[in-house]
């Protein structure tokens, strides 16, 4: 699929399976497509699981499941949860998608996969430095602490970006929210 036809699915009631070149496969709804990343609602036994920003890059193929399409999109449907329009986020640079997270104040939880396959860190986006193409991490530990001081993160080692995933959202919820600065 090119980037037309990924564009065409974002905010249809269409499941496809985004396969990448490192990292885990996806399903999801399609909420939007940008220059450099697509943005995913990840669907998993049968419910939402937040959103998911991958780098088209990183992107080997998506292909549309038509295998557990209808049961999928019936049973969203029924429980009222199927999206209803694309996402309204820029999608075409990484400064763009962590500045929307940024001023949302979402909670993240980034996956280096190229560079640390299997890990990741939950946390939110302090600051920004473009012109360095890093930015500051204020992560959450898995004991649900808040770490004192944020980690520097270079913009080439965020492979994927999950927000407001089940996990972070639970890790968040026993930690309250992150220290003020």
């Amino acid at each position: 699929m090119d980037l037309d036809d990924l564009a065409r699915l974002a905010g249809a009631e269409t499941v496809v399976r985004v396969v990448r070149t490192r990292g885990d496969a996806l399903d999801g709804l399609i909420a939007g497509v940008g220059r450099n990343w697509l943005l995913l609602h990840v669907v998993h036994d049968l419910n939402l699981c937040g959103l998911t920003a991958v780098r088209l890059g990183d992107v080997r193929r998506v292909k549309i499941d038509r295998s557990g399409h209808d049961v999928v999109i019936r049973s969203l449907r029924q429980r009222g949860l199927v999206p209803s329009a694309a996402v309204d986020m820029n999608l075409d640079r990484t400064t763009d998608v962590l500045a929307d997270l940024q001023s949302r104040g979402t909670l993240l939880t980034i996956h280096p996969d190229h560079r640390w396959p299997g890990t990741c860190h939950v946390g939110t986006v302090t600051n920004i430095d473009a012109n360095r193409r890093r930015f500051h991490f204020l992560e959450l530990s898995p004991s649900a602490a808040w770490d004192e001081t944020a980690t520097v993160w270079r913009f080439r080692d965020v492979r994927r970006i999950d927000i407001s995933d089940p996990y972070a959202e639970a890790l968040a919820a026993v930690a309250g929210p992150p220290p003020s600065r």
